[in-house]
């Protein structure tokens, strides 16, 4: 049994920052709670001494616990379930051949967790419910090329289990957006085409999102971003119109519920003009407006301009939002939460312990519990873990 999974970033050895409170929610659920209750308790704790290098995804929960997936840089794929969060075993099927390091491969919802990954015969989904033994399902090309794997991202849902990402790079001939769908998380269609986004062909992995209503695609490319829609998994809507195109942009993180989309928007940097435009939009009765974003209020740490703030992500929390990031300049871990996906709160940085942070890399919520992953600020440290009793 090991205490945790690490995060690494680039080349660096990082460590992972814990915190770990009882919230209320079904196990597995995304979708119930308070986000305020959810991130208000969360604590920096004691010290605990396991730390591996590489990337990996943050934890994910589903009924039986949660999974995280991840690669060293100079080491193999390797998988890890836990029943609490704080004791990890190492749990991956024996014939994954390749896990990207820099995307999405890891879904969890309800009964089931889901792992995305390629073998002897090309990309594939592993299943399980206990976390000890995988089922593999193929995913069919057809008579299409399969992206590469490091342009493949699984989100799990609701509405089911989709795979998604972006083909062909600058080769203009043969560029598409590709999916495969499942119902029910245990047979996928055959890859198709998305058809006909008007941004997105760039070589690198989409943004996805499964929410209580339907699935959620960011695409980018160099000129615009496509913000996609759908309710079955097959047939999109583009819902674009009236998100800012000006300049580069990418896509951060995408979140919605059955009235709200928030998506980060991420302008390329501009090292002649700083740039304090908002970077959370959020669409509501059609219509993309800015965001809100608390700065955070002195002395507290991190209360910085919006240029030196940065999200990991964005989690739906019940009928609201959590965002794990940081800041620069006065570096610390923040987390945003939002009740409505207009207006962003931050919690408090010092009384939290997050400003021995570098930035909190993830928020994970289920089995009755949050599970923040940070970024320590000293390497030290060591991983810090605390456990609060469910009330």
């Amino acid at each position: 049994m090991i205490a945790l999974v690490v995060v690494a970033l680039a080349l660096t050895v990082t460590v992972a920052l814990v915190a770990l409170h009882a919230v209320d929610g079904r196990p597995g659920d995304r979708s119930g709670g308070d986000p305020v209750a959810a991130v208000s308790r969360l604590r920096v704790g004691c010290e605990s001494g396991w730390v591996v290098p590489g990337w990996g995804d943050a934890p994910v929960p589903w009924d039986g616990g949660f999974v995280m997936a991840h690669s060293s840089l100079d080491g193999p794929s390797r998988v890890h379930v836990s029943a609490d969060g704080v004791d990890w075993r190492e749990s991956a099927p024996g014939d994954v051949v390749t896990l990207e390091r820099h995307v999405n491969v890891v879904s969890g919802y309800g009964p089931a967790a889901y792992l995305l990954g390629w073998d002897a015969r090309g990309p594939a989904v592993w299943r399980t419910e206990g976390g000890d033994r995988w089922e593999s399902t193929p995913l069919l090309p057809g008579d299409r090329n399969p992206p590469a794997p490091r342009n493949l991202v699984i989100t799990a849902g609701p509405r089911g289990v989709l795979v998604v990402g972006a083909n062909g790079g600058f080769d203009t001939e043969h560029r598409e957006v590709c999916a495969w769908y499942s119902r029910d998380g245990r047979s996928f269609s055959g890859m198709f085409a998305i058809p006909e986004p008007e941004a997105g062909y760039e070589d690198y992995a989409p943004v996805a999102a499964a929410t209580s209503n339907d699935f959620l695609l960011g695409l980018c490319d160099r000129d615009r971003c496509s913000i996609l829609s759908s309710a079955d998994g097959t047939t999109w809507h583009d819902i674009s119109a009236g998100f800012p195109q000006t300049g580069r942009t990418g896509i951060g993180g995408i979140a919605g519920n059955a009235s709200v989309v928030v998506v980060e928007r991420c302008p390329a940097p501009d090292q002649e003009r700083v740039s304090d435009e908002p970077r959370m939009w959020c669409r509501r009765d059609g219509a993309w407006r800015p965001a809100r974003t608390d700065p955070g209020t002195l002395p507290d740490a991190g209360v910085v301009p919006a240029h030196d703030r940065y999200l990991w992500a964005i989690r739906n929390r019940g009928t609201g939002f959590i965002a794990p990031g940081g800041t620069y300049g006065d570096v610390a871990g923040v987390i945003w939460h939002s009740s409505d996906g207009a207006h962003w709160r931050r919690t408090p940085v010092r009384d939290n312990g997050f400003d021995r942070a570098r930035g909190i890399r993830d928020v994970v919520i289920g089995n009755n519990r949050a599970l923040a992953f940070g970024i320590s600020a000293d390497p030290a440290d060591g991983v810090l873990i605390r456990q609060t009793p469910t009330p």
